[in-house]
């Protein structure tokens, strides 16, 4: 996982492919122990820097562990003592089974072709650019996955590809029990079938 130098609670960069396999608390959890120097860590410091109780954080560690995201060693004090455990951060690459959403940069490179008259028509309506270009890459993205990459509430997601449809830009093929595929036009459908 790449971030901020270990040791420096601040910010950090979360592998996006875990924006929607963890939990907020997941996440906090696993960014507390990120940031620690050498992944070394008590388990009522993860809870302070998470804003989480001991007992939130000893379930977290156990799901977490069980997932193969971490493993955990003990450690002992130069007394002998019984220190705080070591982490060791595993597989943050995306799981077989996850779409990790490309980068936008990439994304735009590959699509980003926005017809002249969408422009126009969303002067006010930013964000629904972003979910056309965005829909061009992926075959059948989900809400949440739209929300990370527009860098938009999932609600706004919504409003935007309502907007889309309702002006002919997109057309949406639910699947019930699947997520939705759409089928992005460079015309509007109005105009392809008048």
């Amino acid at each position: 996982m790449e971030g901020l130098p270990a040791g420096n609670f601040g910010q950090a960069v979360v592998p996006t492919w875990l924006l929607g396999q963890a939990s907020p608390i997941d996440l906090a959890v696993l960014i507390a122990i990120h940031q620690a120097p050498d992944h070394c860590i008590s388990v009522s410091d993860i809870g302070t820097h998470a804003g989480v109780s001991r007992r939130t954080v000893s379930t977290t560690l156990q799901r977490l562990e069980g997932r193969g995201w971490l493993t955990r060693e003990a450690t002992v004090e130069w007394d002998g003592a019984r220190g705080p455990n070591r982490y060791s951060l595993k597989d943050w690459a995306p799981p077989r089974r996850a779409q990790a959403p490309r980068p936008l940069p990439e994304i735009l490179e590959r699509s980003g072709k926005v017809p002249v008259d969408l422009l126009t028509s969303c002067v006010s309506r930013k964000g629904a650019l972003f979910v056309y270009v965005v829909l061009q890459a992926f075959e059948a993205p989900s809400i949440s996955m739209l929300a990370v990459i527009c860098g938009m509430s999932p609600e706004d997601v919504r409003r935007s590809l309502r907007f889309l449809e309702d002006e002919g830009w997109i057309q949406q093929i639910t699947r019930p029990g699947a997520t939705s595929l759409f089928r992005v036009f460079f015309e509007r459908i109005g105009a392809l079938h008048g």
